[in-house]
């Protein structure tokens, strides 16, 4: 599972660790963005480029997941931490 490493106040980026071996990845706003706007199934077809590229950072990180078609939604694990954001704001 994730943990917090670090939270960046200027950008209101969060960096996490996960496993040995893995990227760390930071959280943008813009990324909160995205994930909030996926909360129905989307095909990735219907999303800009630089989303779709997003997407697939996100979706690394565990916070979508997809189909064969190419249909993108928010996971379990991003729909908490989306309502934890929302919470704290």
């Amino acid at each position: 599972m994730s943990s917090i490493v670090a939270r960046i106040k200027g950008d209101k980026a969060i960096i996490r660790s996960g496993r040995a071996g893995r990227v760390s990845f930071a959280m943008t706003d813009d990324d909160w963005v995205i994930l909030a706007s996926l909360t129905e199934p989307t095909h990735l077809s219907q999303l800009p480029m630089r989303v779709v590229q997003r997407c697939l950072h996100l979706y690394k990180a565990g916070y979508l997941y997809t189909d064969p078609k190419g249909w993108v939604v928010v996971s379990l694990h991003g729909r908490r931490e989306l309502g934890r954001i929302k919470g704290t704001k």
